[in-house]
């Protein structure tokens, strides 16, 4: 994730590519194209090409000798649903997204047939834990969350992530509403984490963080 020295993810239009810097957008590059699966939320699926991953030709060559797939699969948390059948028509790649939502809205799947592979967990909230264990049983263990913030709290609340990999970009946006890096109800205050890297490129800061109990 990426926040400009106010905490803010956006800027003042609500964009959050317009805080990118070349050194955020080279980590960003190399995180989601050496993972094995790109978790994101329904809402921030859609708002950019989810569903076509660019791998360029010297990480196609890494995945290759470290005998991975051509390219990290996708997986979308939704609550909601809300994703339409016309942007999952828009698909590029292979393998079909992965869709983790609740047992609720499973009479609402025959408007999305052949077009992704559905998972169900919790009545009508997804578990997020259970989507963790999911994917460690399809041996998708290097795992890149995007957000968005609901996503990410909720990973947060529920001890899921592993770790934060944090860009402080050197400005101040002047966003009238800031859209912070986590967004929900509140949780006990998780102190503590261990700092396992903290490089600059130019101005920028780019920071990864171990949650408690996690290992490097």
């Amino acid at each position: 994730m990426v926040q400009d020295l106010t905490g803010s993810i956006t800027d003042a239009s609500g964009s959050a590519a317009n805080l990118s810097t070349p050194g955020d957008k080279e980590v960003f590059r190399n995180l989601r194209q050496l993972c094995d699966l790109i978790l994101v939320g329904a809402k921030t699926a859609m708002s950019a090409p989810y569903l076509n991953i660019k791998i360029n030709a010297e990480n196609a060559e890494v995945r290759k000798s470290l005998k991975m797939t051509p390219k990290p699969r996708v997986a979308i948390v939704s609550n909601e649903l809300s994703i339409t059948k016309e942007w999952l028509k828009t698909r590029v790649d292979n393998e079909l997204p992965l869709i983790y939502t609740h047992q609720d809205n499973e009479s609402k799947l025959k408007n999305f047939l052949g077009l992704a592979e559905f998972v169900f967990t919790g009545q009508r909230q997804v578990v997020l834990s259970s989507v963790k264990d999911d994917l460690t049983r399809r041996f998708l263990n290097k795992v890149v969350c995007e957000g968005g913030p609901q996503l990410l709290h909720g990973l947060v609340a529920n001890n899921v992530l592993d770790e934060i990999a944090l860009s402080i970009v050197p400005f101040i946006s002047g966003s009238p509403d800031l859209d912070h890096v986590l967004h929900g109800s509140a949780f006990q205050i998780i102190k503590e984490l261990t700092p396992i890297q903290i490089l600059q490129a130019e101005q920028t800061l780019l920071l990864r963080y171990l949650l408690p109990g996690r290992k490097f």
